[in-house]
């Protein structure tokens, strides 16, 4: 995992995309339980029918194609009315749903998806970035978003005691991890709280003394994929930065269901 944007599954569809708007919205409570607005950035995919382009890549023509520029000053000015009326949005899911809603009016081209990324360095103080991913489909009416979504988390650093060396068993080392959840939506339980999530894992790793980094992630899974039914799946990827003398860095990575702990 990293930092950039998802690339949505619409096979050989066109795509206008527009990378990280930067806007200050109000998404609900932040780390320190304040209600108030958040740097933001949004970003859009729209997946186009395949071939939708070729008219505009004939002509040259900003007219046959979807205009970004348009796109990039609705979003921003939608963000600006709605902070000016001290408004707040019912979470992030809510904001990139009125955000596909609002692409979808201004285009003139008719998206098959629409894939919303609503990103923070602020929220989760201990991790670089979260990131909220949703992808919208027909009808452009109302836009339902997909069976599930997913939240990513990356850079969370962990002081642990891991390890099979002497000296691991006594110092403790950086250990980083990104990890991302698959989420079905419209389940009966509520959201994950990815706030208090990444508290008790920083609670409960830091003061574990794991061998292995396989152990490490493998219980890591369990304890993300068993916080929620509305858990779907979870990746999980654990790096050892000072594992090796002449390596960036060694890691590993797993990906289970829920299902897999159940």
């Amino acid at each position: 995992m990293n930092s950039s944007f998802l690339r949505p599954d619409v096979g050989n569809a066109d795509i206008v995309f527009i990378d990280s708007i930067e806007v200050s919205a109000n998404i609900g409570a932040d780390w320190w339980g304040r209600n108030r607005p958040q740097p933001l950035a949004v970003s859009v995919y729209l997946c186009l029918p395949p071939r939708q382009l070729d008219r505009a890549g004939a002509t040259d023509d900003v007219r046959d194609t979807v205009h970004y520029g348009h796109i990039c000053k609705s979003i921003t000015e939608f963000v600006e009315n709605t902070h000016k009326a001290n408004l707040q949005f019912e979470g992030p899911f809510d904001f990139s749903r009125k955000i596909a809603q609002l692409v979808s009016g201004v285009s003139v081209r008719a998206a098959s998806q629409i894939h919303v990324r609503i990103a923070s360095s602020k929220i989760i103080p201990l991790a670089n970035n979260i990131m909220f991913d949703a992808t919208y489909t027909d009808p452009i009416e109302s836009y339902q978003v997909k069976e599930t979504v997913q939240v990513s988390i990356e850079g969370l650093v962990l002081s642990v005691i891991i390890g099979v060396n002497s000296p691991e068993r006594v110092a403790r080392q950086r250990v980083i991890i990104n990890f991302s959840v698959r989420e079905f939506r419209g389940h009966q339980s509520p959201p994950v709280d990815y706030q208090a999530l990444v508290a008790t894992i920083t609670k409960t790793y830091e003061a574990s003394s794991y061998l292995t980094l396989e152990k490490f992630v493998y219980e890591m899974l369990r304890l993300i994929c068993l916080t929620s039914p509305s858990v779907e799946s979870a990746t999980v990827r654990a790096e050892k930065p000072s594992a090796l003398a002449f390596a960036r860095t060694a890691g590993v990575q797993m990906t289970r269901t829920r299902a897999s702990f159940v």
